[in-house]
């Protein structure tokens, strides 16, 4: 925060010279006016049957190298001092997590499994990525802290997967979810390497999505199932609090926030006719303009300056296209009309 230290100096003139002249008024300091935000969203575009990993800047389009490989996606992405940072997955016979530092592309190690990473922050200067790898009987879920990987815990014959990453206190925090039984899938979070599962029906899927951690407390976001149908909510710690959508309608979270002591959770809703983008601060639902496509969906959110940033896409006809939204203003990103583009994720300086 930037202070101006007014200094007023005290001048004692002698009798009847200090009425003798006008007294000015004194000055006003300055308003300091914040920098424009800077919004960064991830994700890839096509060039002809290509997927072409990369971001856009307030709206301008960055390629991210993919050398050796046949394309690649992103799905974390996060901004600090002007550095922009990505995590995502590079593609050739299989899938290969990796991470792209201020434009350097970086293979995350696995061995020769194959590999995802769908979340990234960065704490301290360092690159931390959070995914999983394919092994002969399902799926390790594991974070790289740079290019160190760490493995979690999970039982050997189970598949568990890391879909969000955070850093609060030295401390890594992931969320994901967990299949033991063959079908329904199980919420959780680990705290370093120790996994908490969070209140949810054990008798149908659930799965935390993203994950945010403040004044101590950690925030997943996610869905669970009733009767078929999806319920959006977050967790606090291990307390599940749901979220309001179209009754008897699918909705679900894909992204969260917490900032100045409230959470932000962003998504769909489904109204019947179509999906709605939307995001909740709290538990009031604020839906947000979008196409005249079926599907429509906030994929990313953050929060700067009591401003809430949103970043997904929206459908004309079948074809998805990538945007963010200000608030509730919507601003598209130049993308290739005629094939389906993601803003996955988002980060705002």
């Amino acid at each position: 925060m930037n202070r101006t230290i007014l200094i007023v100096t005290l001048v004692l003139l002698p009798a009847g010279l200090a009425c003798s002249k006008k007294q000015s008024t004194p000055t006003e300091p300055a308003a300091t006016t914040p920098a424009a935000a800077v919004v960064c969203v991830g994700g890839s575009r096509y060039i002809g049957s290509i997927r072409v990993p990369g971001y856009w800047q307030d709206g301008v389009r960055h390629d991210l190298p993919y050398t050796g490989y046949t394309g690649a996606d992103v799905y974390g992405i996060a901004v600090s001092g002007g550095t922009v940072s990505c995590a995502g997955s590079l593609y050739i016979s299989d899938d290969y997590a990796c991470s792209w530092l201020n434009g350097a592309m970086q293979v995350l190690p696995c061995g020769t499994h194959a590999s995802e990473a769908y979340g990234m922050t960065v704490s301290g200067g360092t690159l931390y990525s959070g995914g999983f790898y394919y092994t002969t009987t399902g799926t390790v879920p594991c974070y790289w802290a740079g290019t160190a990987r760490h493995d979690l815990s999970a039982d050997s014959t189970v598949s568990a997967q890391v879909n969000g990453i955070a850093v609060s206190g030295g401390t890594v925090y992931c969320a994901g979810s967990y299949n033991s039984s063959g079908t329904a899938w199980a919420p959780c979070y680990w705290a370093g390497t120790v996994r908490h599962d969070v209140d949810h029906d054990t008798s149908s899927s659930a799965e935390a999505q993203c994950i945010a951690v403040s004044n101590g407390v950690v925030y997943c976001g996610g869905s669970y199932r009733i009767n078929g149908v999806s319920v959006p909510c977050y967790w606090a710690d291990s307390v599940r609090h749901d979220l309001t959508a179209n009754a008897g309608r699918t909705a679900a979270v894909s992204a969260i926030a917490a900032a100045n002591g409230a959470v932000y959770t962003g998504g769909n809703a489904s109204d019947g006719a179509i999906y709605r983008p939307c995001y909740w601060s709290g538990a009031t639902r604020h839906d947000l303009p979008c196409g005249t496509g079926y599907a429509n969906c906030v994929q990313g959110i953050a929060v700067l300056r009591d401003t809430v940033y949103c970043s997904g896409f929206c459908s004309v006809g079948s074809v998805k296209r990538p945007c963010y939204w200000a608030g509730s203003v919507r601003h598209d990103l130049p993308c290739d009309t005629l094939k389906s583009t993601y803003g996955q994720c988002i980060a705002v300086e």
